[in-house]
């Protein structure tokens, strides 16, 4: 003998309801270029060469400035040993619905994306949600390298 079943009155709601209220947690990024402008930290999660710095005022941090050209400069900032700064100048943008890729040279050296992650800066741990930035660059001519992976401020 089969059992018949019957539909309840409120299943549609319930449908919508995963349909609308289930969405996706990932933030939408910002199409804004100017998103990229700005200071940048980091913490032993995002960047493990930095996990055995424990105080927050050493770790590495990168501020991006908006040049008039509409290019951009990096700066990243070391504190150990000793305070030190690399700088990279004519770093461009491409946007894309979900990344803005950075390039020099017309080359992709590093993206900015929306991310939610753990921040062990604060004095109580949490979870954030910020434009998360990953940069790596090696000149092979001068042998210069700069890599930098963070969030911003």
């Amino acid at each position: 003998m089969k059992k018949k079943i019957t539909p309840t009155p409120w299943l549609p709601f319930v449908a919508l309801f995963f349909v609308f209220g289930c969405s996706t947690d990932a933030p939408s990024p910002s199409q804004d270029i100017s998103q990229l402008q700005g200071n940048y930290n980091t913490n032993g999660l995002l960047d493990p060469s930095c996990v055995f710095i424990s105080d927050p005022s050493q770790l590495p941090s990168l501020q991006i400035t908006k040049q008039v050209d509409d290019t951009y400069r990096v700066v990243r900032t070391d504190y150990i040993p000793t305070k030190s700064t690399n700088t990279l100048e004519n770093v461009k943008v491409r946007i894309t619905p979900d990344t803005t890729f950075i390039l020099h040279e017309d080359k992709q050296i590093g993206k900015l994306f929306m991310s939610t992650f753990p921040d062990f800066n604060s004095q109580k741990p949490r979870d954030i949600t910020a434009p998360r930035l990953f940069i790596t660059y090696m000149d092979p001519v001068t042998q210069k390298f700069l890599s930098y992976s963070g969030y911003r401020k």
